[in-house]
C-alpha cells in the first residue's frame, strides 16, 4: 500500500500541470494515500544572487509560491480535496528538492 503520491508542479506554467495534478489525485485516491504536491522556487537568499534582492525577498517569494500552489490545487481538485493535500514549497535545484521531498513523503 502506498502512503503518499508525490506530484511536482511548476506554478509558473499556469494551467499546464492541471492534468498531471488530477491524475496524481486519482492515483492517491485509489490507494487511500496522501497527495503531496511540491513546487520549487529559485534560491534568492544565497550567494552572489542575494545581493540583488531585498533581505525579505526570499520569504516573500516563498509565501507567494505557497499561495499559488494552494490556489492551483483548489482550482483543480476543489476545496474539500485540497484540504487533505500536503503543499510543499522548496527552494533550490528542482531535481534535488523533488528527490528530498520524495524521500520524506512516506513519513
Amino acid at each position: 500500500m502506498t502512503k503518499a503520491i508525490l506530484c511536482a508542479v511548476d506554478i509558473s506554467n499556469g494551467d499546464i500541470d492541471v492534468a498531471v495534478l488530477e491524475r496524481a489525485a486519482t492515483l492517491a485516491d485509489l490507494d487511500s494515500a496522501r497527495l503531496d504536491v511540491v513546487t520549487v522556487t529559485p534560491d534568492y537568499g544565497e550567494g552572489f544572487v542575494s545581493s540583488f534582492f531585498e533581505p525579505h525577498h526570499h520569504e516573500q517569494v516563498m509565501q507567494e509560491a505557497h499561495d499559488k500552489l494552494v490556489a492551483l490545487c483548489e482550482a483543480t481538485l476543489g476545496a474539500e480535496r485540497n484540504a487533505k493535500v500536503r503543499h510543499v514549497v522548496a527552494t533550490g535545484s528542482a531535481y534535488q528538492e523533488i528527490l528530498k521531498t520524495a524521500e520524506g513523503a512516506g513519513s
